[in-house]
């Protein structure tokens, strides 16, 4: 049998020793064979310690079978041998000493084949080999019980999850909170901590935790509570965390908010600990504990920095006879509610705070933190102060720097009004090729983008800034197209809608909103003027508005008691954008409407609108004009003479009234009507 060539982890080589002196020169041909089973730098090893020609293999870590039977060699016992080696113990389990062979190399873990037992050797491979067939004829079930029973207190975590199955099918709070009890009184503090951090266990303790009565909730609390960061930053832990947090008291979510002092921007950029402090500050923490959370990102010690340079500065004034605008004991740095007040209020520290947000957020782009609102806060502020700072090329960094990270979490942050405004500043100050990639992320849920509360704003800035209409058309208008009846029905949809063909539409966009989408007029990556923009925009869209409007008209006044008609109506004939010729057919729909229906429009809208197109700004006036004067033309005298004198139809009367300059036939056939009828009276009355 050959010998086994096993190298060992390390070589340990030291220098010339009392016993390497003594060999002679003519024994070193065995090194040389032993360089041929060895690596190259453990044989440069042996060659360097030998330089002399004295070569100590005592002090080499003597694992290696071929080692052992060179010093075999050396010593003159067996030089052409022919032994057998074998393992009588698991390799590298003796323990190396650099003092002598003795204590470096246990000698019983070499044995000669003379006195190996091969039967014992027999029996032990055979067995091993048995329980191997064993284990593979297993199903996976039975192989994973197997490994479930070798868990710590597997016993405790059986019994646990029976109760917890109960606890899940119960109705009754006064059962849930026994069965809660029974979990609970069954952990001891230490297995408790130790079960939180398991994927199974750590939902049960959840749900004992929720249904507990208070005083059992205050008794774990008190266990937890010194471990809260430990569970916030485990995988399964953070479970238990968020359930602390969400069944708790008022004032055990203040104890929790005030462990996590000088640690917030630690535990935010954590794969888990994230979701545990997006918990406590966005649906626990107050205003003052969500400024302090925010500190800690602009660095407290720039904000106490601040505060102090504030304090001088009205101590001096009030030296000069000025009066203290603050209460004597406030806390000074809560008045620093934002990045944009700390920098105003202390200019000087603008590079290294600015440098530190930075950082914060380029962290949390690289991890899921950025999906938080928190996070939306912090770059939200980021970039307003950026967007503000036009001379140093801030606005540069936004679309250079940040965007290209940012770009693929854009989708995920529109849930937030924050969110949604940092997608708005992305849109803005990004390339164009950034652009394109946004707007085709956004392709697929362009319809929900168009439905929510504050992501339909993401589409207004898409019309207002892309220069690429024919993209626009493919991603964002022709999808709106589609699900037209839907998007309509529902409020923000309706204003993606008129945004298209009246950008700014003043009845639906307040004032707010209006100014927040000025911020991006004046980017420097459109280049397009905004008219011919629009224009491109609305064209797509006006056939559609068009025929919806006459389709819900038709036959039924009535629906311009719809608000969402009513402003659809109302942008679209004022818009400037749709084409005079589009606009005629529904103008005719509407001049027939007030001829032929005696109801219309004695409803405040319609009248509304009726009156707003005989106004002197309205673009449409003359033409309108013109059509509702063709319109009561065919209408008998009878019939103008009752809207004139009949008091049911004032509101008509009113309409007549403003069309009159406008049409002389009309003027002077209404004024022959109302004379005629008026001396008619004279002669009665004389009578």
């Amino acid at each position: 049998m050959t010998v086994v060539n096993k190298r060992p982890a390390e070589w340990k080589v030291g220098e010339s020793s009392s016993a390497a002196s003594s060999l002679k020169k003519s024994k070193l041909s065995h090194s040389a064979s032993l360089g041929k089973n060895l690596s190259s730098r453990d044989f440069s090893k042996l060659k360097k310690a030998g330089k002399t020609g004295n070569v100590n293999l005592r002090q080499i870590k003597t694992s290696n079978p071929i080692v052992t039977k060179l010093e075999t060699a050396q010593n003159g016992t067996d030089s052409d041998s022919k032994v057998r080696y074998h393992y009588s113990h698991k390799f590298g389990e003796e323990k190396a000493s650099s003092s002598s062979l003795s204590e470096t190399v246990d000698k019983t873990s070499w044995k000669k084949s003379s006195d190996f037992d091969k039967s014992s050797w027999k029996n032990s491979s055979t067995v091993q080999k048995s329980g191997r067939e064993a284990l593979e004829k297993l199903t996976k079930k039975q192989k994973r019980k197997l490994r479930e029973k070798k868990r710590p207190h597997y016993e405790d975590v059986v019994d646990i999850k029976k109760v917890w199955e109960e606890l899940r099918a119960e109705n009754s709070k006064e059962k849930q909170a026994k069965l809660s009890e029974k979990i609970l009184n069954k952990l001891s503090d230490e297995k408790l901590l130790q079960l939180c951090h398991s994927h199974d266990t750590c939902r049960v303790i959840c749900w004992a935790y929720r249904f507990a009565k208070p005083d059992l909730k205050a008794k774990v609390f008190s266990v937890l509570y010194p471990s809260f960061e430990s569970l916030a930053k485990s995988r399964y832990g953070k479970h238990v965390a968020l359930a602390l947090i969400r069944h708790n008291s008022k004032s055990q979510n203040v104890k929790l908010i005030s462990s996590l002092q000088n640690k917030v921007k630690e535990m935010f950029v954590h794969c888990f600990a994230n979701e545990v402090v997006e918990e406590l500050y966005n649906c626990h923490a107050n205003q003052n504990e969500r400024t302090a959370m925010q500190h800690e990102v602009y660095s407290r010690y720039f904000v106490m920095k601040a505060a102090e340079e504030e304090k001088e500065r009205e101590e001096k004034e009030m030296g000069q006879g000025g009066k203290r605008g603050e209460r004597e004991g406030e806390d000074r740095t809560m008045q620093i509610k934002s990045l944009q007040m700390l920098l105003e209020k202390s200019p000087n520290l603008r590079s290294p705070v600015l440098t530190s947000v930075k950082a914060f957020v380029l962290k949390c782009i690289s991890t899921s933190a950025v999906r938080h609102s928190f996070a939306h806060k912090i770059i939200l502020e980021y970039f307003t102060v950026l967007h503000r700072d036009t001379q140093q090329g801030g606005r540069g960094v936004i679309g250079a720097e940040i965007v290209p990270l940012l770009r693929d979490w854009l989708i995920q942050m529109a849930h937030t009004p924050n969110g949604a405004k940092v997608v708005l500043y992305a849109l803005w100050y990004s390339d164009t090729k950034d652009r394109k990639a946004i707007l085709k992320m956004f392709k697929e849920k362009i319809i929900e983008t168009s439905q929510h509360e504050t992501a339909y704003l993401i589409i207004c800035a898409i019309l207002d800034c892309v220069d690429d209409t024919k993209l626009i058309n493919t991603t964002v208008l022709q999808p709106l197209i589609k699900d037209f009846d839907k998007v309509v029905k529902n409020n923000f949809g309706l204003r993606c809608i008129i945004h298209a063909i009246y950008p700014r539409y003043g009845l639906l966009f307040n004032v707010e909103v209006t100014n927040l989408l000025a911020l991006g007029d004046d980017n420097e990556n459109s280049k397009k003027p905004k008219d011919v923009r629009y224009k491109e925009c609305a064209q797509t869209v006006q056939t559609k508005v068009q025929e919806y409007l006459i389709n819900a008209l038709d036959g039924n006044a009535a629906a311009f008691e719809e608000k969402a008609n009513f402003h659809l109506v109302s942008a679209f004939l004022k818009s400037s954008f749709v084409d005079a010729i589009v606009k005629t057919k529904l103008l005719q729909k509407l001049a027939s409407l007030y001829a032929e229906d005696d109801s219309f429009p004695q409803a405040f809208l319609s009248f509304s609108i009726m009156k707003g197109l005989l106004a002197e700004e309205h673009l449409c006036r003359n033409e309108f004009a013109v059509i509702l004067a063709s319109q009561l033309k065919e209408l008998p005298d009878q019939k103008l003479l009752q809207w004139c004198k009949d008091e049911s139809f004032s509101k008509k009367h009113t309409i007549l009234v403003k069309l009159m300059p406008l049409n002389e036939k009309l003027n002077l056939r209404i004024t022959k009507l109302t004379s005629v009828k008026s001396e008619k009276k004279r002669g009665k009355n004389s009578k």
